[in-house]
């Protein structure tokens, strides 16, 4: 790996980890990367931002409303990732599928 390069996969303490506790510390983190990013720029980014750029070159510009409804569609998302995320746990502890 290049100097300053940072392997996304390699996780704190992840040779101590079951596959499973393993995935979900990794989607937790991935998680948390987005979150952050959507924050530091705004609310925008990933496909959010490459739609406002292809509508920027074809001077069809999507509407403060547009933005926000997609905003909030990313956000229910990420709660419904979260959501699944600790259901997922609870089925772990339990025991159960």
């Amino acid at each position: 790996m290049s100097k300053g390069t940072r392997n996304t996969y390699a996780i704190p303490d992840m040779d101590k980890m079951s596959p499973e506790e393993y995935r979900a510390a990794l989607q937790k983190t991935v998680i948390e990367k987005q979150e952050a990013r959507m924050r530091k720029r705004g609310g925008r980014i990933g496909n959010i931002v490459s739609r406002d750029y292809m509508d920027s070159l074809s001077n069809n510009a999507r509407s403060e409303e547009d933005n926000e409804a997609a905003i909030r569609r990313y956000e229910e998302e990420t709660e419904r990732r979260k959501n699944l995320e600790g259901q997922a746990k609870l089925r772990d502890d339990w025991g159960t599928k």
